[in-house]
């Protein structure tokens, strides 16, 4: 505090880029980075990112850059959700390559964008479970639902029903940008970069 009872205006040091590299959070354009493996840690970095851009604005835009040949499926879910709830209207571009439990966070943008040359895996996925029968059996259930739900989200975002995903998710099945918008799974392709507020 100042001398004479005046506040000071606290100048922040950090550096945006530093932010951006470290955290994958960029504030001065409302950017988020995901790229690798989708894990807890990956996807708490970026579900606090969404709530502290929503804090900032909650009506400003959101851009979530995404790449990534899948990974935990609850962690993606639990992203689906933070961008189905937040209050910010939100983008999704992919980069690269969106895959599994990656396409179900496509899912969950307002407006699904892929790069020209970028390429989407669905399949049902796999799991892994060691230990007793009985606690198996309750996981091949579960596995069951959890397929069912990927399903209806995949049904409620796209022009397929869930037939159409039980079919073609038994095995790995790879879609071009153009197919993945024809399917309904995105909205458009990216041919050119834009940062946030430009005119194409």
């Amino acid at each position: 505090m100042e001398s004479g009872g005046k506040v000071s205006k606290r100048v922040s040091t950090l550096d945006p880029l530093a932010i951006w590299a470290d955290s994958g959070v960029l504030t001065t354009t409302r950017m988020l980075y995901l790229g690798g493996e989708i894990s807890q840690e990956s996807v708490d970095i970026v579900i606090k990112g969404i709530l502290a851009l929503e804090s900032l604005d909650p009506t400003g835009k959101i851009t979530l850059i995404l790449s990534s040949e899948g990974g935990a499926y609850y962690p993606a879910l639990a992203l689906y959700d933070a961008l189905r709830a937040t209050s910010c209207p939100t983008t999704i571009k992919v980069l690269g390559h969106c895959m599994s439990s990656a396409v179900v966070i496509l899912q969950g943008a307002d407006h699904r964008v892929i790069s020209e040359n970028a390429r989407i895996l669905i399949h049902d996925g796999t799991e892994g479970y060691e230990g007793e029968a009985r606690n198996f059996e309750k996981w091949g259930k579960q596995c069951v639902l959890d397929r069912q739900l990927m399903y209806d989200i995949f049904a409620s975002r796209s022009k397929c029903d869930q037939k159409w995903f039980d079919r073609n998710c038994q095995h790995d099945k790879f879609l071009t940008p153009t197919e993945c918008i024809s399917l309904g799974l995105a909205d458009e392709i990216l041919t050119k970069y834009v940062q946030q507020g430009e005119t194409p």
